[in-house]
């Protein structure tokens, strides 16, 4: 970051990524006052503006022998006048490089995720996955909503069982399973409890299986979320 010093009026152009500017008066000339603030508090010395692309913010009096300016996001321009034959040396400083985890989700290249089926399911079908996702590498998954839904064409026979089923790191985590006469259940979670994060490599796999030999079921599994740099 640049450092320069400023005296009499103008423009200065600021570097990309300034957060701060740290004025310091190194030579106070004629013709100001002085207040009571602990430090000094200085009248008369100065004014600064910052500027974007042409336009300006209000103006900042030099009040002090060392200020701090905050400088916004997207400032490029220092517009300065310095009264009488006062003279300051303005330092930039850098923000801070934010780690991702410091950041929030959505300033970290967020992409949607959507895992969906809606399968018929034959009589006698044995325990097959519909759909998986493995979350990718240097990526978090944020689950917003999952669902499982199944619907038999009736009642199904005395100890047999069928199922949809949504399962997270080989775990089951929703499950609708349509038992004797219940011909239709629904499993569904909206996270209204808080976030559900899934680090990389953590596969989520939907699945039905049905093993009655008469009835048919549909089966629905749905996952929604979205992915963000870890």
């Amino acid at each position: 970051m640049a450092s320069y010093s400023l005296s009499g009026s103008g423009q200065q152009s600021l570097t990309p990524g300034t957060a701060f500017l740290q004025i310091t008066v190194t030579a106070l000339g004629s013709g100001y006052s002085t207040g009571i603030a602990v430090p000094t508090n200085y009248y008369h010395l100065g004014e600064f503006r910052l500027g974007s692309g042409g336009f300006f913010y209000p103006t900042i009096p030099l009040d002090a022998t060392a200020q701090l300016i905050a400088v916004p996001a997207g400032v490029d321009t220092l517009g300065y006048v310095m009264r009488n034959t006062q003279t300051v040396t303005v330092l930039e400083v850098p923000g801070p490089t934010l780690a991702n985890a410091t950041k929030q989700p959505w300033d970290r290249f967020v992409a949607l995720v959507v895992q969906s089926s809606n399968v018929y399911v034959p009589p006698n079908t044995a325990s097959t996955n519909t759909w998986s996702y493995t979350v990718p590498a240097s990526q978090i998954l944020r689950v917003t909503h999952l669902r499982v839904e199944a619907t038999a064409n009736g009642a199904l026979s005395q100890g047999v069982t069928a199922l949809c089923q949504i399962s997270i790191g080989g775990n089951p985590a929703l499950i609708a399973s349509l038992v004797g006469a219940t011909t239709y259940l629904v499993d569904e979670e909206n996270m209204s409890s808080g976030p559900l994060d899934l680090p990389a490599g953590t596969v989520i796999a939907a699945r039905y299986l049905n093993q009655d030999t008469a009835r048919s079921v549909q089966c629905e599994a749905r996952l929604i979320g979205y992915t963000f740099a870890a």
